[in-house]
């Protein structure tokens, strides 16, 4: 008789659900179906479901074979596990290039209208403004549990990732608290 499992699992879309019980005599790929099911993903085969376990180390299960059992990799109930698409539909690629292209094409709006008013502003006033300081830069970080440290040290090394010292960090600040 196998155990019943009960997961938390974050969507895609960073959204959380929670899995109706199943056995842990369940496979990989019964998992992923459950997932697909639960979080209404259309169109998404399981093979373009990636699967993480969260707790550290962060454990990519659907990387094993699709037929290997919940129990065998050690899972227990209430685990929060990730929901990754490897491969996004080609509804989703389509979507993005059109926000794409119309957000190019905003920016290019503005940035003519922004030109006429700084002709017309340097026609009213002989006050440049002062230069724009900073750069901002959006870097994606990997959702592994570890990812508040992993940014504060990607910010604090400069931009360099460093696995090591994140784990590293989380240890020192967990020892603390």
């Amino acid at each position: 008789m196998s155990n019943s499992l009960r997961f938390r699992v974050r969507a895609p879309n960073g959204g959380q659900q929670v899995l109706d019980p199943m056995p842990s005599s369940n496979t990989i790929e019964q998992l992923q179906k459950v997932i697909i099911n639960k979080l209404n993903l259309v169109n998404i085969k399981t093979g373009c479901i990636q699967i993480k376990f969260v707790f550290p180390p962060p454990q990519i299960i659907s990387e094993c074979a699709p037929s290997t059992t919940l129990s065998s990799l050690k899972l227990t109930s209430g685990n929060l596990i990730i929901s990754i698409l490897d491969k996004p539909p080609q509804a989703v690629i389509l979507a993005q290039q059109k926000e794409k292209e119309e957000l190019a094409k905003t920016q290019q709006n503005n940035s003519n209208s922004e030109e006429k008013k700084q002709n017309n502003d340097k026609n009213k006033d002989k006050n440049p403004s002062p230069p724009a300081i900073g750069t901002v830069v959006v870097k994606t970080i990997d959702s592994d549990n570890s990812c508040l440290f992993n940014a504060i040290l990607f910010v604090a090394e400069e931009g360099t990732e460093n696995k090591a010292k994140a784990m590293e960090l989380r240890e020192i600040i967990a020892s603390i608290v």
